[in-house]
């Protein structure tokens, strides 16, 4: 009996287990759709908007936007109001990239992203300070 009341214990837990599991892969999701619909319907993203994702610390979401742009044709030879941003953005992926690399021990690989580290750097002008946190997010200390 005492065998029988265990078991029915486990199975419970395990069926509110997996019921949490359920809704909070189900909320995940429409997070997940309702920030692509709100992309898709914005097709492109003003330099404004990217750079308060830069500045509020959100680089991945600066990183995305720019994909969007460029995806979308919108390149900073086009508007030249997009290349700050774009140079922050360029310059955190290559930065990501680099310290993947590095820690993976493939120097060849790491070097080649850290030479677009420093030329994303240079086009970054007025927003250079952005880099120090960019890399003390990351990690990265040299």
């Amino acid at each position: 009996m005492a065998a029988k009341k265990k078991k029915d214990l486990h199975t419970g837990l395990f069926i509110a287990a997996a019921a949490l599991l359920c809704l909070i892969l189900i909320g995940e999701a429409i997070l997940f759709f309702n920030r692509i619909s709100l992309k898709e319907y914005r097709s492109t993203v003003d330099p404004d908007t990217i750079l308060r994702e830069l500045n509020r610390g959100a680089y991945m979401d600066a990183l995305y936007s720019v994909r969007c742009n460029r995806a979308a044709g919108l390149t900073e030879k086009q508007e030249p109001g997009f290349a700050l941003p774009y140079a922050a953005a360029d310059y955190y992926e290559a930065a990501s990239y680099y310290l993947a690399f590095e820690r993976a021990g493939r120097s060849e690989e790491a070097k080649a992203y850290r030479a677009k580290m420093d030329e994303a750097y240079e086009r970054m002008g007025e927003i250079r300070f952005l880099t120090e946190e960019m890399d003390a997010g990351l990690g990265i200390t040299e």
